[in-house]
């Protein structure tokens, strides 16, 4: 019997902040939360940070979406999948075209496209 797929970790990731939230289940998001970029040496220590807030450890997918110009950006991003043990960690570049619309667009947008990577199907 295989894991789980869920929880997912889903990320947008701006000049100054980068959002998260859980997909829980096929296009559920839930535990929306915002956090300041500055205030992690890296990404995988941002994910980390938020995982433990909302009591999260055994994540095994993730999507995050990134701004076309980000500051020191491969030191921000290094040993991201590894550090935090993901089986997939799919990098999206904020120029693509919304995948969603409404309230949560971007990190919706980011769930489709984690599903396509992963070849399943979103509603």
């Amino acid at each position: 019997m295989s894991p789980n797929p869920y929880p997912r970790l889903l990320g947008d990731v701006t000049g100054s902040h980068v959002r998260f939230a859980l997909e829980t289940a096929p296009g559920v998001l839930e535990d929306i939360d915002t956090l300041l970029c500055r205030d992690y040496p890296t990404l995988a220590a941002a994910m980390q940070h938020y995982l433990d807030g909302v009591g999260t450890r055994a994540v095994q997918h993730a999507a995050v979406r990134l701004p076309p110009a980000l500051d020191n950006a491969l030191a921000w991003l290094a040993h991201t999948r590894q550090t935090l043990g993901l089986s997939t960690l799919l990098l999206l570049d904020h120029g693509c075209p919304p995948l969603a619309s409404g309230a949560d667009s971007a990190l919706a947008g980011v769930c489709a496209a984690l599903h396509h990577y992963l070849g399943e199907p979103y509603a």
